[in-house]
């Protein structure tokens, strides 16, 4: 499977779903399990490698401000929604966190902005079409902290200094509902870096054991910053590369 593949999948599933995350999941689960299982594989490889480029801190921002405040549970479960709107939104993104003001005209922080459903789609496909779990991904290890400039996400003159188009729409007083991911103390201040939650890399206090760990690291295969490591997920060791197209971009 190549990246338009992996794309195609992903926006003609979002398409049958409308703007329901859930919906958009189980459509792909469906998709995924008339497929080979080393086709859904290579499908998990490159979700993985876009969802590790997302852990930056600049994006980080952007979820911050799109969602009303996010810890790190929320921003994973961002980065997977922020891929499941397709490849136009995801790269314009990573090119300017910010031009997610003109990206996404309709906007709705009450049901958009996390999809964590969507993240788990090929573990899902991968253990109906074989009743096994997904083998090692061939992943690095990961990393403590998102790519980039450390933020502090309290610091409200940063904030609009760094997001202008962003902090106009969805900033205090922008006059829309908060998102899924607000904080109930608004924005204050809950952690190093102003990183609510604890640190980028650990559990984010939610008293769950099985709290996923994600990273920005990389991908030896693939050459690039890629993947995410979870604690309820398989490891990373020994799988191949994607077969039968271009590495992960």
């Amino acid at each position: 499977m190549d990246e338009t593949e992996f794309w195609a999948l992903v926006d003609g599933t979002r398409l049958a779903a409308g703007h329901d995350p859930d919906l958009h999941a189980e459509l792909l689960v469906e998709r995924l399990t008339e497929l080979d299982p080393e086709a859904v594989q290579d499908f998990a490889r490159h979700f993985e490698a876009r969802f590790g480029r997302a852990y930056r801190w600049d994006l980080w921002g952007a979820a911050w401000l799109l969602l009303d405040g996010a810890d790190e549970d929320t921003f994973e479960n961002f980065r997977c929604w922020l891929i499941s709107r397709g490849r136009r939104v995801f790269e314009g993104a990573l090119a300017d966190p910010d031009a997610l003001a003109e990206l996404l005209p309709d906007f709705d922080g009450g049901r958009e902005g996390e999809a964590e459903e969507f993240g788990y789609a090929a573990f899902d496909a991968y253990e109906q079409l074989t009743g096994d779990e997904l083998p090692d991904l061939g992943l690095g290890e990961p990393g403590n902290e998102p790519l980039g400039a450390a933020l502090d996400l309290a610091d409200e003159a940063a904030l609009a200094a760094a997001y202008p188009r962003l902090w106009a729409r969805f900033g205090p007083g922008a006059g829309r509902p908060a998102g899924p991911g607000a904080a109930s103390d608004g924005w204050s201040d809950t952690g190093p870096g102003g990183a609510p939650g604890g640190w980028p890399g650990e559990p984010s206090g939610s008293g769950s054991g099985g709290a996923r760990v994600s990273s920005g690291y990389y991908d030896e295969v693939a050459g690039e910053p890629s993947d995410r490591w979870t604690a309820d997920r398989p490891g990373a060791a020994d799988a191949p590369g994607i077969a039968g197209g271009p590495a992960p971009v």
